[in-house]
């Protein structure tokens, strides 16, 4: 799927421009009336409630689907896009129109949407919003399992490299070094796509199409640490082709934390994350854990780690997509993707979201006669992830549970704000807007200053916001 979008000066021109023949209206948000009129004048209203310089207050964005997939898709389909993009780019608060393009064989969709938010009648801030609207729509494609326009992007270059196009990218005729490339990143991208238990189940499936793996080991330990493909005499590493096909990001890599036999001591000469074994460092982690008022028996949780990397040591916990938050008594970081981590037990059990690995520890010490289901966030950049979680769940089974201590205030707003956003200017789950004051709020975790957390992921626009209370 493509994506562009860019700011306009006339609403006007841009409405005219997309009643033309084969066009339809399939989509609203924020407005109301019966047809295109009531919903020009709605937009021009709050427009001129606008206080500020800019001229340009109209969003025009484009998502066009691949000429097949567009064929495929119903109403119910193109709604979806529509709304998914207005929840992703922050924008599900502003009003919106929708119009479906037919007049040509590949059909797509326009979005007209007013950046004058109706509750705050602050502009919205569209900066490099051209690739923003490409990423989301790349984002939608994969969720809804449609064309992503990276593979036709692929396959564009590939043909463009070689003339003669025999069936097989294996087979092509290799010219140049930047050729070599594209085929190793196309292979890999079809390739990933397969869920592999381990990474010789990997390397054994990429063999199969001809390609020879090198695989690199640590000198010491002979463990697998990386791995580089060769094609037409090239090699190349897996890093130097994407970050995202290395075994660390494919979540393939077995000596990222690895029981060590031999004796491990603060003077560990290896860069890579290991099992903790020497018990200094779990005194200074149990330490760490009671400035929080969480007592050392709470680390006997499975899902907690302790991990020592050179002369540092951490308490981990694993998220849904293999990485790892890390925690010392100095700062917090992480190894592998950023995600969610999901602990879910049973439907029937209430689901606490909690910010960081010492609130879901916290919470569990203080309710350790019942049982919960747990979606700890890990970082606020995770708050469209944890959208896509807690969609399906029943109100009255979520409770928030977020960090009530100086410095996080501006964490907790941006994901109340965005939980808010998701369960309340959603026009598409009317039925949830009643049930969204079964939220707790009431209860609040509240630890030491010696954790705070404030990460560079944080919307310009919240950063004059008020303190939670």
């Amino acid at each position: 799927m493509i994506g562009k979008a860019k700011s306009n000066q006339s609403l006007n021109a841009t409405i005219s421009y997309n009643l033309k023949e084969g066009s339809s209206l399939i989509y609203q948000n924020k407005l109301h009336g019966l047809d295109i009129s009531d919903h020009r004048l709605q937009i021009e209203d709050l427009q001129k409630c606008y206080q500020g310089r800019s001229r340009q207050l109209t969003i025009h964005a484009i998502l066009s689907p691949g000429i097949e997939d567009g064929k495929k898709l119903s109403q119910e389909n193109w709604n979806e896009i529509a709304s998914k993009y207005l929840i992703k780019m922050n924008l599900i608060g502003h009003q919106a129109i929708g119009f479906l393009h037919k007049d040509r064989e590949h059909r797509h969709l326009h979005l007209i949407i007013n950046k004058v938010n109706d509750s705050t009648l602050k502009l919205y801030h569209d900066s490099y919003i051209g690739k923003k609207t490409q990423k989301v729509a790349d984002q939608i494609a994969e969720e809804m399992n449609l064309v992503r326009a990276r593979k036709i992007m692929f396959q564009r270059s590939l043909q463009a490299i070689n003339e003669k196009d025999i069936g097989s990218p294996l087979q092509y005729a290799i010219s140049v070094d930047k050729g070599i490339k594209l085929k190793m990143k196309l292979i890999l991208e079809e390739e990933i796509q397969v869920k592999h238990k381990d990474a010789e189940s990997f390397f054994n499936a990429l063999e199969k199409k001809n390609l020879v793996i090198h695989r690199y080991k640590n000198n010491q330990t002979k463990e697998l640490r990386g791995y580089g493909i060769e094609l037409g005499g090239c090699v190349m590493d897996a890093s130097a082709i994407g970050r995202k096909y290395t075994l660390r990001a494919l979540g393939l890599q077995t000596s990222l934390i690895n029981n060590n036999d031999t004796k491990t001591n603060c003077k560990s000469t290896t860069s890579q994350l290991v099992r903790l074994t020497n018990n200094k460092g779990k005194k200074i982690l149990e330490e760490l854990v009671s400035n929080y008022g969480i007592n050392k028996e709470s680390l006997k949780d499975d899902r907690i780690l302790m991990l020592q990397r050179n002369n540092y040591y951490y308490l981990a916990i694993q998220n849904d997509r293999k990485g790892y938050t890390l925690y010392n008594t100095y700062t917090k970081t992480y190894e592998g993707e950023k995600d969610i981590t999901t602990i879910f037990s049973d439907k029937e059990y209430q689901t606490i979201v909690v910010q960081d690995l010492f609130s879901y520890l916290r919470w569990k010490q203080e309710n350790r006669k019942k049982r919960f289901n747990f979606l700890i966030i890990n970082s606020p950049s995770n708050k469209e992830k944890l959208s896509e979680k807690i969609a399906s769940l029943p109100l009255s089974k979520i409770t928030i549970a977020l960090i009530n201590q100086p410095g996080s205030e501006l964490v907790n707003k941006i994901i109340l704000d965005y939980i808010k956003q998701l369960f309340i200017g959603d026009s598409h789950i009317p039925k949830r807007k009643k049930g969204f004051s079964t939220i707790d709020f009431t209860k609040r975790l509240s630890i030491p200053k010696s954790h705070i957390e404030v990460e560079e992921e944080q919307e310009p626009q919240l950063k004059q916001s008020k303190r939670i209370r």
